[in-house]
């Protein structure tokens, strides 16, 4: 079986420092990575539309095997995996500029990196490319102090989480980090890592720099999402802690209840905009995040007539629904006169288990 390569390449052109070319990074520098797609023939792929993302390495160090044998003959070798930032960028008619934060903890001798660069197009497929022309070492002095550590939001299955909520019991975390220097995510920093804890428990004690998805073209904030692992029922708490690229910690705190299959229950059951003169949408919240729902909606006169029913599935990611839209029409296709209506929104699971809720609309023309 014949591996498959990317036909086109990601070129760096240059790396930008204070306005200026350079051909070395120092710890704490904030800079540019300019480059672009090329194909085979070397010519920039001018329709190439989608992103890419950048790792820079440090140095290569010498390391050597535990020898666990006791030959007495411990294997020496070289290696180049000590990640210093990894980012984002959105690439547009083949060109791309990523933005870029080396952290304070970088070996200080300086030698050569090694720049890796990742990139896909949806219709055209995979780039990719190696710089290695580029010093890594020192320090920059003039770097911007930042005592502030990341600001750090933590959700529970979906953004509409806060403390204390039910949750499923196997709950998928989401965390928003922002810093202006950058998150830390050296696997070397010993200390420094992105963990989570849960309960105060060693054995729920994760390392989730490899989850870090950064956003695209900046440094300066990113994502977590990361799955847990099944957990018993009742309260318990995590905390999720971070570090900025010049050392400076952060923690969040939560509260969550795991309630092993809890009966349907609808919340917050609205239509938008309302009063309405041609469309409007409904919404409606629910607890039973992952499962697949079957949603009705009926609309009735004041007099209890039926005008409009209107059935849908919904794949339920988040706890919020919504919007469903509705034209204002009746099952006909007609027009409905101004006034009152009465609306019944029914959810089904599965298994047949259902909850219906009634509310008013208000039609003007």
């Amino acid at each position: 079986m014949k591996l498959t390569f990317p036909l086109n390449n990601s070129v760096v052109d240059d790396i930008i420092i204070n306005n200026q070319q350079s051909d070395t990074i120092k710890s704490l520098n904030e800079g540019v990575i300019r480059g672009h797609i090329s194909n085979i023939n070397n010519d920039i792929v001018e329709n190439f539309n989608g992103w890419a993302e950048i790792l820079i390495f440090d140095k290569v160090k010498a390391l050597e095997t535990l020898d666990n044998n006791n030959s007495g003959n411990p294997f020496s070798f070289s290696t180049q995996e000590d990640i210093l930032f990894r980012g984002r960028a959105e690439v547009i008619d083949g060109l791309f500029n990523a933005k870029f934060y080396l952290p304070k903890d970088v070996r200080q001798d300086y030698d050569f990196g090694r720049i890796s660069i990742y990139a896909n197009d949806s219709a055209l497929g995979d780039a990719s490319g190696v710089f290695d022309d580029i010093i890594i070492g020192g320090t920059y002095s003039l770097a911007q102090e930042d005592t502030k550590g990341p600001s750090i939001q933590i959700f529970l299955d979906d953004s509409t989480f806060v403390f204390g909520d039910n949750v499923t019991n196997t709950p998928i975390l989401f965390a928003d980090l922002k810093d202006s220097s950058g998150i830390n995510l050296i696997p070397t920093d010993i200390g420094r890592d992105i963990t989570l804890i849960i309960d105060g428990n060693p054995e729920l004690n994760y390392n989730l720099n490899e989850f870090y998805i950064p956003s695209n073209n900046t440094f300066k904030e990113g994502k977590i999402i990361f799955p847990l692992d099944k957990l018993k029922d009742g309260r318990h708490s995590m905390i999720l802690k971070a570090y900025d690229n010049q050392n400076n910690p952060s923690e969040a705190y939560t509260e969550f209840i795991i309630v092993e299959s809890p009966e349907l229950a609808l919340n917050h059951i609205l239509n938008y905009p309302n009063p309405f003169s041609s469309s409007t949408g409904f919404y409606f919240e629910h607890n039973q995040s992952g499962n697949q729902l079957k949603v009705m909606i009926q609309i009735y006169s004041v007099s209890g007539k039926l005008v409009k029913t209107i059935n849908t599935d919904v794949s339920a990611e988040n706890k919020r629904v919504g919007p469903i839209k509705w034209n204002g029409k009746d099952d006909f296709g007609d027009n409905i006169g101004r006034g009152v209506y009465i609306y019944k929104v029914k959810v089904q699971l599965e298994n047949g288990e259902f909850e219906e809720e009634l509310q008013k609309l208000v039609l003007i023309k």
